[in-house]
């Protein structure tokens, strides 16, 4: 027999947040206790705080409260982060019970309610992970925090375990008197609270597996953690309730590790518990898994999965019958039943078939994860699957009469349905009258389904009323009317599946599309309200049916909307040739054709800028060829009254492609096109909102990038001057009524710059000088003619980044072209210091630029000195200390440095320099700076430039060093960075920084005569 003894459940759904519901001992006769508990059933917590608070600085209170304080505001906490709906403040209210609790059990080691307190936070743990796993959206970072919370809750529960193994002991045999109650009262509490610990100590273990990968060995390493402590349970507890149900959790886990042999053991195991009201959920459970167990043997053993699951359908209770555990058993027993009858003779199949039947309608009266296979094997067995009570009618006495009477019925509920808009239009201008509108509108909308419900179960009836002198063509009318019908009464099911099966049976018949098309969109609808793991399902219904329509009725209007949705799901699938194939089976001239080829022609892009990232450079090239094809078909598509955001977004992408493409020409017709260039259609009459926050900027950036663009290839400078100060002026007129303006159109000039030295970077070489001279004498037309500090500044950065461009390798100091260009920079960056503005971070920005100017040109001393300047007033300013350790680095290294003082200014770049007056370095140097950037995925690239850079110095440190013993010395040290570097990350930096290290670490084992071998493989 099994005894019953206190303890959690530890299901999902039973644990919830109502686990913290937990009785807090409370005592009739303490007005405080009683006042605190009111508070909180009626919700009033932040009042339940305050009042805690109150008690704390001595408000009158027992001791026991008193001295429980942080157990109460866990309490409260809990209960706050029950009651909300809203993922912050529950989240935050969590961290704060955690907190609560654990400064508790740290305080009152020895309080008697600190064993209660460590259940509450491990069930706390526990609940927030589950949260965590319940999201649709869950990212790895979000996976890792509930497994970092699984297993802080595994290594409290173990010490809830152990903690009461030592009290039980103690209270073993005839330790404790009979005759006290109390005393019994306590063993019982933690024999219950002993045994729901190591359940729970299993429970999760095994979730913590669950959100491991598949093949991972953590993945097998915590079930067969959760396994030892279930076995536990179940070898020497199996008299006792959590001890049986371990025996059901020893099988699941086993189930997960792929042993099917061992799980079917185990559940055979628990349905031979005895019958326990608190275990019949975990044996109901058993008995389906069992059975689904023994269907995918090869080949599948029917007859023993019937007879192990249909004993157990058979005990089913009146207060069960809609228990979602019960319908997966009726469906793991249906499925086993349709198999049984496919051996069967015709008279015994039937029979068989009709069994399964009648378990699967009732198991799809219940919502539940079981619905979508249910429904499936109903349709299987027979078309006409709705079975329910209708409205009382008279029957029809044959199909003829049936069909008539059902299309009277809804013709009727039409001409019902018609006041029906007009009520709600009523309704929403408002008025003394609404309440009875409100009550006109439900009695309409009550008789509308009323006569749609008697409809459909008169065509039910009559459907099985079908003789030989009834026509196919009148008998798929019915089964157009019903599937109508159940749309309409938004059971979406049955609908898709009397539709499809007259499409797909009937394919000739005059209603088999529009038979098609109601259960397509049936299957739409379910698919909008259906959760994560029933979308899979349903799409793979839908895309199959939306083929078949599309396929079968190609020259009927009608069907495109299935070809409407194929191309949709191809394109979320990133099947681009599918996509494709079903875009040209849309009419030219629907504005759905347009729409889809321009939104085809987005993802392609989005493609194309991943495959860039990923450096695949020739499928990034093919992938721009077709972005580009589709976004020009789109546009071209589009009528000027047409034109919406997709439309604005395309050309935009299109215009950047052709600049991909060197085709500025191009590019700046499209953005300048009449009917939809976004540079006509966001101002003037009629004027078009923009799709996003950054798309106007974006638009006037590319729009000068194009400009600038002609330049390389004849274009006339005198002509594009004047079009440039037009569109930086309309930019400044666009930004002007946004936040923080100035610094956007700052931002947006510096990214230009970047732009127009990466189009430098790019390209031919002989072409490159042309078109630094060309922009050149642009940019100076444009500073001359300008009084505007924005564009000003723009003028600068755009001279600094060509300078810098122009240097390519070679180190500091500038020479040539690219010294002429750093001096126009800082010609510039000192005119807008000469009158600065009120902005102070605008300002320390240009003295930035100035002095990364200066160390370019090889001006170090003055550079290291205006870095400082700039690091005293905002020491986190990563840009600057970057600069000035590499200002120290290259002052190292350059012609006419003193060699006796090169090892202390490479020391300087590695380890800072310029001491405050509290000692501490101004310019931290390299060192600090990758200790500060590790971990931050802001800042990764700073820390694998340090981490090279320090490595580097090393290097150099010994080869520029006089003595000869120091060149192995240091080359040891710098190879040992490298390593170091490389054992945390593998990737290190991406391929250029492996690249550019591989080089040094040979350069490195060369100085110390050791094999050149490179980074270790």
């Amino acid at each position: 027999m099994i005894y019953q003894t206190k303890m959690v459940p530890t299901g999902l759904l039973a644990i919830g947040l109502a686990l913290f519901a937990l009785p807090l001992h409370l005592s009739g006769g303490e007005p405080a206790e009683m006042y605190l508990k009111q508070l909180r059933a009626n919700r009033y917590y932040d009042m339940a705080l305050i009042y805690l608070d109150r008690i704390e600085k001595g408000a009158p209170a027992s001791d026991e409260i008193r001295s429980s304080l942080q157990l109460e505001r866990a309490q409260t906490y809990l209960e706050i982060a029950g009651s909300t709906r809203v993922p912050a403040v529950r989240d935050d209210n969590f961290l704060k019970a955690e907190a609560a609790l654990r400064s508790f059990i740290d305080q009152q080691k020895d309080h008697p309610r600190v064993a209660e307190a460590r259940m509450q936070l491990g069930k706390l743990l526990l609940t927030r992970a589950v949260v965590l796993l319940e999201r649709k959206d869950i990212d790895d970072a979000q996976r890792d925090a509930a497994r970092g919370s699984l297993d802080a809750a595994a290594q409290v529960f173990d010490q809830i375990v152990e903690d009461l193994r030592g009290k039980l002991k103690d209270m073993q045999g005839n330790k404790i008197d009979p005759s006290d109650s109390a005393a019994l009262a306590l063993r019982e509490r933690y024999r219950g609270e002993f045994l729901g610990a190591n359940l729970l100590g299993g429970d999760v273990r095994e979730r913590a597996g669950d959100t491991f990968p598949k093949d991972s060995p953590e993945r097998v390493k915590r079930y067969d953690a959760a396994l030892a402590k279930y076995k536990e349970l179940a070898e020497k507890y199996s008299s006792l309730l959590p001890g049986a149900q371990a025996a059901f959790f020893i099988g699941r886990v086993q189930e997960k590790k792929g042993d099917s042999a061992a799980a079917l053991i185990a559940y055979e195991n628990t349905l031979r518990q005895p019958d326990v009201e608190a275990l019949r959920p975990a044996k109901t459970e058993a008995a389906a898994r069992a059975v689904d167990i023994l269907m995918s043997n090869s080949p599948p053993k029917v007859k023993e999965a019937i007879a192990l699951g249909a004993p157990w359908l058979g005990g089913l209770r009146p207060n069960e019958r809609s228990l979602p555990e019960w319908q997966v058993l009726r469906t793991a027993l249906a499925k086993a039943y349709v198999a049984s009858a496919a051996d069967q003779k015709p008279a015994d199949a039937r029979k068989t078939k009709s069994t399964a039947r009648s378990l699967l309608v009732a198991a799809t009266k219940v919502p539940g994860p079981h619905l979508d296979e249910a429904r499936q094997l109903l349709g299987d067995i027979g078309v006409e699957v709705a079975e329910e009570s209708a409205a009382p009618v008279e029957a029809p006495k044959s199909y003829a009469e049936a069909l008539a009477s059902c299309r009277e019925l809804v013709e009727a509920a039409k001409l019902s349905a018609l006041p029906i808009e007009v009520l709600k239009q009523e309704i929403a201008r408002g008025g003394d009258n609404v309440d009875e509108l409100k009550k006109q509108l439900a009695d309409a909308q009550a008789d509308v389904e009323n006569r749609y419900q008697v409809a459909s179960s008169i065509i039910q009836q009559g459907l099985s009323l079908t003789t030989g002198e009834d026509t196919q063509e009148t008998i798929n009318q019915g089964r157009f009317f019903l599937a109508w019908l159940e749309s309409q009464r938004e059971r979406y099911w049955e609908a898709a599946v009397v539709g499809e099966f007259v499409a797909r049976r009937f394919p000739t018949d005059a209603l088999a599309l529009q038979c098609g098309l109601v259960a397509l969109n049936a299957y739409q609808s379910m698919l909008q309200a259906a959760d994560e793991s029933r979308q899979a399902a349903l799409m793979r219904k839908i895309e199959p049916l939306a083929v078949f329509l599309s396929e079968k009725w190609p020259e009927d209007p009608n069907s495109a909307s299935a070809a409407n949705l194929l191309v949709q799901i191809s394109m979320l699938d990133k099947r681009w040739d599918d996509a494709e194939k079903y875009l040209v089976k849309l009419p030219s001239d629907s504005p759905a054709r347009a729409k889809f080829q321009n939104l085809l022609g987005q993802f392609l892009w989005n493609e194309y800028q991943q495959q860039v990232k990923e450096q695949q450079t020739e499928k990034a090239a093919a992938t721009l060829e077709r972005s580009m094809q589709q976004l020009d078909a789109g546009l071209q598509l589009v009528q000027r009254e047409g034109v919406d955001n997709t439309t604005l977004l395309s050309a935009l992408l299109l215009s950047k492609a052709k600049l991909q493409n060197d085709d500025a020409k191009a590019a700046l017709s499209i953005l300048e096109n009449e009917t939809y260039g976004p540079l006509n259609r966001l101002k003037g009459e009629g004027a078009l909102s923009p799709p996003g926050q950054g798309f106007v900027p974006d638009t006037y950036r590319t729009a000068l990038q194009a400009l600038v663009s002609q330049l390389k290839d004849g274009g006339d400078g005198d002509k594009l001057l004047p079009k440039a100060k037009g569109m930086m002026s309309d930019l400044r007129t666009a930004l002007e009524s946004e936040p923080d303006s100035g610094k956007k159109l700052i931002g947006i000039y510096y990214s230009l710059a970047k732009d127009i030295r990466q189009q430098i970077e790019n390209a031919k070489p002989n072409e490159k000088a042309k078109l630094i001279d060309a922009v050149k004498l642009f940019l100076v037309n444009v500073g001359q003619q300008s009084t505007d500090p924005a564009t000003t500044h723009w003028v600068a950065q755009t001279f600094m980044e060509m300078g810098e461009s122009a240097m390519g390798n070679t180190p500091p100091p500038a020479t040539g072209q690219a010294k002429a260009l750093l001096e126009a920079a800082a010609n510039e960056l000192q005119t807008l210091l000469d009158k600065p503005g009120d902005d102070a971070d605008a300002v320390r920005q240009i003295r930035f630029e100035l002095a990364t100017t200066s160390r370019m040109m090889g001006d170090y001393k003055q550079a290291i000195n205006q870095f400082e300047q700039i690091l005293k007033e905002k020491n986190s300013m990563i840009d600057a200390q970057v600069q000035a350790a590499l200002s120290y680095q290259q002052w190292a290294l350059s012609p006419g440095f003193n060699p006796k003082y090169v090892k202390n200014a490479l020391n300087s770049a590695m380890s800072g320099a310029r001491p405050d007056a509290a000692r501490k370095n101004t310019i931290w140097g390299w060192g600090k700076l990758a200790k500060l950037a590790q971990g931050k995925p802001a800042f990764e690239a700073t820390f694998f430039d340090a981490r090279y850079r320090i490595a580097e110095c090393m290097y150099l440190t010994g080869q520029r060093s006089p003595e000869a013993s120091d060149k192995a010395k240091y080359a040891e040290r710098a190879e040992k960075v490298i390593l170091g570097t490389l054992q945390l990350y593998p990737e290190l930096g991406g391929p250029e920084d492996v690249q550019r290290n591989d080089q040094l670490i040979r350069q490195a084992q060369k100085a110390q005569a050791k094999p050149v071998t490179g980074l270790p493989k």
